[in-house]
Formats: C-alpha cells, structure tokens, sequence
C-alpha cells in the first residue's frame, strides 16, 4: 500500500525534473509518470480535487500529442484516462481505457507501456 507522502514526494519529484532533461524524446514520459504519480495520491481524500485538477493540463498535453501521433501517445493519453475514471468511480469507463492502453502499446510495439497498463489494470 502507497503512503500518501510517498506518493505526494514522487508527483512532486518528477515534476522537478522537466528542467533537467535535454531530450524532448523523455518529456513525454516524465508527464506521463507524473499524472500517474498523482493520480495515485487520490486515494487521500482531502487533497483528491486538486491533485485531479494537477493531472488536467498534462492530460490535455497528452491528448494535443495524441492527435498528431496516435502510434506514439494515444495509449498514453488512454493510460492516464483509465486511472483518473478509477479514481472517479467509473469502472466501466477505467476498464475500457485500460484495454485501449494495453491494446495501443502492443500494436505499436511499447513493450513498458503495455506492462503498466497491464500492471495498474490488475490492481483495478
């Protein structure tokens, strides 16, 4: 089980480090982990609304890149919806993007993406 300074410490932490990274081929997976980070500190209660509200703009960078290439980010986007309908009660809505996010990975040969998204589906 996630504490809730571990899972606020690692949101935290990978939002700190969008300066360090040089390559733009890593910033799609460091706001890729980082709404995952936070998505997973839902589980406290008090702080759910705004850690919802910290995940919007990240998605909506997922989705404008999901747009122009679905090979490469829809999964992403897919992943990241199918937690935050966990997180908002929505079962029906979370399994149906986790089974497009494990189903895009795999089309498209990303072998990490499609084992967290399988991964965080077995703990849903």
């Amino acid at each position: 089980m996630r504490s809730r300074a571990t899972c606020s410490l690692a949101a935290r932490g990978v939002s700190n480090l969008f300066w360090v990274f040089q390559s733009r081929s890593l910033v799609p997976y460091l706001k890729l982990y980082h709404a995952l980070s936070l998505l997973a500190c839902c589980d406290d209660e008090e702080n759910k609304t705004a850690y919802l509200e910290e995940v919007g703009p990240l998605q909506n960078t997922m989705a404008l890149w999901a747009a122009n290439a679905p090979q490469n980010f829809a999964h992403k986007w897919h992943l990241i919806e199918a937690e935050r309908q966990r997180v908002l009660g929505d079962t029906v809505l979370a399994g149906e993007h986790f089974d497009r996010a494990i189903a895009g990975a795999r089309r498209n040969g990303y072998l990490n993406d499609e084992a967290l998204a399988n991964d965080l589906a077995g703990k849903f």
